[in-house]
């Protein structure tokens, strides 16, 4: 999805016009300072430590049927070992229920789909195939961690959200930004956004503009706030 091309930019604008309502950065650090008042701890807490398991999925890692951590290569996902099997190249052998693969220079025997995407990594020496704990096969990155906690440090993620900016939002937006791991409370009368990215146009954050393409409104979507032309 082009989030960036000229309509889809005003349909994310007009979202971020109707639910954004205006900057709380001045009140909230009025609060900030004085941490004797009943809402700086809620303030406060917006920035706290974020779920290793949070961070991870963010950055697009799911857990593997035997519970390690991986991370899908692009969109490469299949509904079945099989089918994973047969786009790695494995074919069912003629008169025998064995499966083989045949890079020209030597064959590879398995005894069925589940262990040919076992030795997909081997026979390649490119990339493997897991079952995913959502029931999906999909080919993932080498790198494998044991759990979230490992996969978070291991990458490097900043495990402290850095708030740069306060906005008041509407409760049903505060809700969405929440759900795709934003810093969200209510402080006060307001549903609060901490927004985490500072310097650019809010209708160019990543969060948003995932949003948009959520409530499929955006250009060739089936709810699209397109102007007809």
């Amino acid at each position: 999805m082009d989030y960036h091309s000229t309509e889809n930019q005003r349909i994310i604008g007009k979202l971020v016009s109707r639910e954004v309502y205006h900057n709380l950065c001045l009140t909230m650090q009025f609060i900030l300072d004085r941490p004797d008042s009943e809402e700086y701890e809620e303030i406060i807490s917006m920035a706290a430590e974020v779920p290793a398991e949070d961070l991870c999925q963010e950055e697009g890692w799911e857990e593997d049927a035997e519970g390690s951590i991986v991370k899908v290569d692009g969109n490469k996902r299949y509904s079945s070992a099989k089918e994973a099997a047969m786009d790695a190249g494995w074919e069912l052998c003629e008169g025998d229920f064995s499966l083989v693969y045949d890079n020209g220079e030597e064959k590879v025997f398995a005894k069925n789909w589940e262990n040919a995407c076992e030795l997909i990594e081997e026979v390649t020496g490119d990339y493997a195939v897991k079952e995913l704990s959502s029931g999906e096969w999909a080919t993932v990155l080498p790198e494998i961690y044991t759990d979230w906690e490992e996969c978070a440090d291991g990458e490097g993620y900043e495990r402290y959200r850095e708030i740069y900016e306060y906005w008041a939002v509407s409760s049903w937006f505060g809700r969405k930004l929440a759900e795709k791991g934003e810093a969200v409370a209510d402080v006060l009368d307001f549903t609060v956004w901490g927004r985490c990215t500072t310097g650019q146009a809010i209708l160019l954050d990543g969060v948003v503009c995932s949003i948009a393409e959520d409530m499929e409104i955006l250009e060739g979507q089936k709810y699209s706030w397109a102007e007809e032309k």
